[in-house]
Formats: C-alpha cells, structure tokens, sequence
C-alpha cells in the first residue's frame, strides 16, 4: 500500500464524469504492484469552458502532475493548452495521455493502439472489411485511424450531429490514403451501412452507467445486426450495455471496453514511468471495482 508523503508521485484522469471510471483503482493496482511510490487520481473537469480546461492542464504542471489520462468530453479541447503533441496524437487529433517532463506539456494517445492490441486479443481481424463507428469525438477519431492501420477497407461514420461527423469525415480522409471515410445522413443510409459492416463500434457514451445507461448511439428500430457481425462498445462499466444485449440477442458477437480500458491504461503506464506495466494486475483491478460498484 502506497504511503504518501513528499516524495509520492501524481497523476490522475481529467474527464466529466469520472466518478465511473476504473482507471484509479486499476493504475493504482499497477503502482502498488511495482512498488512504485505513485498516485492516480481522479480529476472531474466541468466542460463547456475552455478556461476551466485550460486552468486544469496548467494546475498539473502547477503541482508537479507526472501526468494524466483525458477522457470525454476533452480529448480535443486540451490541444490548444498544450505544449507538444506525439506523432500519434497529431494524427488522430485527439489526446489521452499526458505526460510533463522538465516542465513541457505534451500529449498522447494510446486509444488506437489499445483498441488493436483488444481486438488482437479477442481474435478480431478488420483487414479488407467494413466498420462503421457511431460519434465523432476524440474516441471516434482513435478507433478510425485504428481500423485504417488495421486494413479496413471502408469506415462509416455515424451520429447525432451531422455537422460533426462531417467535420470528422473530412478531418480523417486526407491523411487516410487506403481506407475509405464516409458519413451517413439519413436512417435508410445507417440501415444499409450496418448491414455490410463487420465491425460495429460504439464510440458514444450511450448505456454508460448513469444517465446514459439505457440509452442506445441510434435509434432501436435502426440496429439491426446478425450473425458474423461484431458489435464493439468502448463503454465498460457496465460491460452489458443495452447495445450488447440487442446485439447479441439478435445473434451478432458483442464485446465491451474493458479490454481497451485495460490495455491503453497499460501503454499510459509505460508513458510516464518508463517501466513495463503488470497489465494482468490492471484488468483484475479493474474487474474487482467494477464488481463492487454493480
């Protein structure tokens, strides 16, 4: 158990909400794992401000943060607050990992790669087949640039605000020579792109725990899935979401966000402490509090 004191070392999740993350107990596990003298903080920031963001990335240089995971809604909000931006951030053009050294500001993201190293895991090979993603914020730009890496022949993009997904689409398709990006805009259009796509992801956070829990990223009548699809959701907590349960009652194969949870807190991990993080340790610390929090 990490006993803190002067020379305990900070990070933590800027995010809102947080108060359902796992990422506390789990990097906390980790720290605790390696002997490392480390704290992982939750750190809920008020959206909708950009001097509340702003005031927050500098509040952790302020108190001498190692640094920090960002999650929605200000994976793309923190740009601007920053000193330096990764090779992989700057192509996704979202941040999820921050790390301070010798007072520089940059920032990550291992969103992507984490989502390659699940569906690596869970035998899921997207190489010459359709996706179609539902959002189009931080989340959504880190799975499309994963899908293209992953040899997806084509990627729908889907959502609520059409002006957004069009914004996404035309942010993404330049520097995405072999896949396709596309938009949809109406429901009959959504109906016939998940009909051809093998991997479905939610990237919304709909059926989170809380207010969104029973909510779905489309209308009911519109998910329509079958056997040989898979239907991905980011949201872990709960790992049944509404949008799992429908699909696999229809016969499609769903898997939860744990597993990327899990494997980009891992690469966060390695970010700022230079070491190899014990990524059994995490997944069962993250198992364990969402098992206390049902």
């Amino acid at each position: 158990m990490t006993v803190i004191n002067h020379h305990t070392r900070l990070v933590g999740l800027i995010g809102w909400p947080v108060a359902h993350s796992l990422s506390p107990a789990m990097h906390n596990a980790a720290f605790d794992a390696r002997g490392m003298n480390w704290v992982y903080l939750p750190l809920a920031v008020r959206p909708g401000n950009e001097y509340s963001i702003g005031q927050a990335i500098q509040g952790l240089r302020a108190l001498n943060f190692v640094g920090a995971n960002v999650t929605v809604p200000h994976k793309e909000a923190v740009h601007s607050h920053l000193d330096a931006l990764s090779k992989r951030a700057n192509e996704i053009g979202a941040v999820n990992t921050i790390s301070i050294r010798n007072n520089l500001i940059e920032g990550d993201n291992t969103d992507a790669d984490g989502f390659l190293a699940d569906l690596a895991e869970n035998r899921i090979d997207a190489a010459g087949q359709q996706a179609l993603i539902f959002g189009a914020g931080g989340s959504a730009r880190a799975i499309a640039v994963a899908l293209a890496k992953a040899g997806a022949s084509r990627v729908t993009i889907a959502g609520r605000n059409e002006a957004r997904v069009a914004s996404l689409v035309s942010a993404l398709a330049p520097g995405i020579a072999n896949t396709e990006v596309v938009s949809v805009a109406t429901a009959t259009d959504l109906s016939a792109a998940l009909g051809k796509a093998y991997l479905i992801v939610n990237c919304t956070p709909a059926g989170m725990s809380g207010q969104w829990e029973q909510s779905l990223p489309a209308e009911a009548a519109t998910l329509r899935f079958g056997p040989g699809q898979v239907v991905y959701d980011l949201v872990y907590n709960p790992r049944k979401t509404r949008l799992i349960n429908l699909a696999t009652e229809q016969g499609a194969i769903g898997v939860d966000g744990l597993g990327m949870l899990v494997h980009q807190g891992a690469l966060s991990f390695r970010i700022w402490t230079g070491t190899t993080p014990p990524i059994q340790v995490m997944r069962d610390a993250a198992l364990d509090c969402l098992e206390n929090m049902t």
